[in-house]
């Protein structure tokens, strides 16, 4: 844990780290859980082109119609 890219056990010194944001602002039944799960995928990134965030949020854009 907190090393720097490429550093630490075997298995993880080729790795990238991953993040994923979300936003969940209620739910429409508060006794219900939010899970999310992954998997990696080995050369999945190869290829992947960056996309950067919108400059506005969509969930703070005005609504129209």
């Amino acid at each position: 844990m907190n090393r720097a890219h490429g550093a630490g056990p075997a298995w993880f010194a080729g790795s990238c780290p991953s993040s994923l944001g979300c936003r969940i602002t209620g739910l429409a039944r508060p006794e219900l859980l939010v899970e999310v799960e992954v998997a990696a995928v080995r050369g999945a990134r190869d290829g992947i082109e960056w996309v950067g965030p919108d400059a506005v949020d969509p969930l703070d854009r005005p609504r129209t119609g």
